[in-house]
């Protein structure tokens, strides 16, 4: 009975933050987690050192993925990585070592469901803590392409865009579609197969977002709403590439949102209600980004206001 009751306070927890020096899991958990908390707060810190004219002035696209990726998520992968790493083995050795079948069934039951718990605790830790990642990531992504899109990319005057930029991606997709292909590189070297399509899943959509923000503060002409049509080619195709197809389908569905920005203002209802099919909401989202916003008017003579109010 003294050993049955010993098993049990092995793998009893009674916090998750404070460590009973009789219990197995808590110490182990303790002294794991105190190092992905260390990872965590120094990648803070660096990112929190990136200035935005650092970023804006760095002229080798590799070396800013470097600070881009490098600072953000790199060092938080590698204690990630250890720590996955430690968690199989201790979970293995704990299955075959201790829960052995000279157990009696219900004590071995009874701490492998303890053991479960303890180890989806920890994965549970992991998870937020590549939330942390990409948060920073987006963070720092967001200030470089601020300071690298142009506003005259979205909203050229003829003498001042050749037919050659026409069918070319913009400095600041060149630096986010690098981003996006570092990040998935860091995650085949760090994560494992098993988690690679979840998290680019995860950070796709996070990027989506920041990205639909970034474009929603541009105003555009219908030549600069191809050149955004062109970036938006680019992220559909490179999602694809990385095996996040939900995110690339997001990308394409947004690049037929924006033909909004391309046709002219008496063709926006039809395209609207016949291919589009989507809310007054976003119709209102798109030509509030138009150049000719204020003054175009529809073939009844009706303002855009007053046509989708």
């Amino acid at each position: 009975q003294d050993k049955s009751d010993s098993m049990q306070r092995m793998f009893s927890s009674n916090s998750s933050r404070y460590a009973s020096s009789f219990s197995l899991v808590d110490q182990v958990y303790q002294y794991m987690i105190a190092g992905l908390q260390t990872a965590m707060d120094a990648t803070d810190k660096a990112c929190s050192s990136l200035s935005a004219s650092a970023l804006a002035n760095e002229p080798d696209l590799e070396a800013l993925n470097k600070k881009l990726i490098g600072t953000s998520l790199e060092n938080l992968f590698t204690a990630i990585h250890t720590l996955t790493t430690c968690i199989q083995r201790f979970e293995a050795c704990v299955r075959e070592e201790i829960l052995d079948d000279k157990l009696p069934e219900s004590l071995r039951e009874n701490c492998g469901e303890s053991l479960y718990s303890f180890v989806g605790l920890l994965e549970n830790s992991v998870a937020q803590a590549l939330s942390f990642g990409i948060s920073n990531c987006l963070q720092i992504l967001a200030k470089v392409l601020k300071s690298r899109q142009k506003r005259t990319e979205f909203c050229p005057q003829d003498d001042i865009l050749g037919m050659g930029a026409m069918g070319k991606v913009t400095p600041a997709c060149t630096v986010a579609v690098g981003c996006i292909r570092a990040v998935h590189a860091l995650c085949v070297s760090k994560l494992g197969e098993a988690n690679i399509i979840p998290f680019m899943a995860e950070f796709g959509e996070s990027i989506f977002q920041t990205l639909k923000q970034h474009f929603g503060s541009f105003t555009y002409n219908p030549q600069g709403a191809l050149r955004l049509k062109r970036d938006l080619a680019e992220y559909t195709d490179v999602f694809k590439a990385v095996a996040a197809a939900g995110v690339s389908k997001s990308f394409e569905q947004l690049s037929e949102q924006a033909n909004l920005l391309v046709v002219m203002p008496e063709s926006i209802p039809d395209l609207v209600e016949e291919d589009l099919k989507i809310s007054k909401s976003v119709v209102l989202f798109w030509i509030k980004l138009r150049a000719d916003y204020k003054t175009a008017k529809l073939q009844d003579g009706q303002s855009f206001d007053a046509f989708f109010s």
